[in-house]
């Protein structure tokens, strides 16, 4: 009867051993998971801040692009106006040419008119 209970003792013994090893492999693994959660924690902060930054960025630019639009727009308006005023500036300048040159020969056909009429005149 002794034997049985050193037996059924032992065999209480050796399954509590058993659950113990158990019990420590488990909190080891657990110990891990929790550190690991805390590392992936620590990194998802890190990405939210990263997005935060970028998205800050990102705004950034996007008010720096309206910015250059608006710039390049009131820039090509500008030089369409400059454009315009020397298209205009030549056309006058051109009609001012032609008028002085046809007054220049218009001047010019009326002396070689007058000169060829007293050469002619002197001649008769």
């Amino acid at each position: 009867r002794s034997g049985q209970l050193e037996q059924g003792i032992e065999h209480w013994r050796q399954q509590s051993a058993n659950l113990e090893n158990r019990l420590a492999a488990l909190e080891s693994e657990l110990a891990a998971k929790q550190d690991r959660v805390a590392q992936l924690v620590n990194e998802s902060g890190q990405y939210q801040q990263r997005a935060e930054t970028l998205s800050e960025q990102l705004g950034q630019l996007k008010v720096e692009l309206r910015e250059q639009q608006v710039t390049l727009d009131k820039e090509r308006r500008n030089a369409s106006e400059k454009l315009e005023l020397l298209e205009k500036n030549r056309d006058a300048l051109k009609q001012e040419f032609e008028n002085l040159a046809n007054r220049i020969f218009d001047q010019k056909s009326e002396r070689f008119s007058q000169q060829s009429k007293t050469s002619l005149d002197s001649l008769l």
